[in-house]
């Protein structure tokens, strides 16, 4: 069966779990944090849950360098700081 790793195609066994599909695509799995189809995931279901057709994991991955950086997929943030949706140009409109 295929399944997304973020946004890579991969090819399991049917009913494969969570846990050993990360391991077999050599996921770091320290300080992450895991969302099947935009469902986060507890870290106490990664070993019990059953992956189906299509589902889309996402990887989040919180790495420290220098300083603390937020990586989502392939996209490395430094600031964790994320604001609105860009809908007003100005502070005071949206006061």
């Amino acid at each position: 069966m295929r399944i997304l790793i973020n946004q890579d195609s991969v090819e399991v066994n049917h009913a494969s779990g969570l846990l050993s599909v990360l391991k077999l695509a050599e996921t770091e799995l320290e300080g992450c944090a895991i969302a099947i189809n935009n469902q986060v995931i507890p870290s106490i279901r990664w070993q019990t849950e059953i992956l189906k057709e299509n589902d889309h994991i996402l990887v989040f991955v919180l790495s420290r360098e220098d300083k603390m950086h937020l990586k989502i997929a392939d996209h490395t943030f430094k600031s964790r700081l994320f604001t609105g949706t860009g809908k007003f140009s100005y502070a005071q409109t949206n006061a």
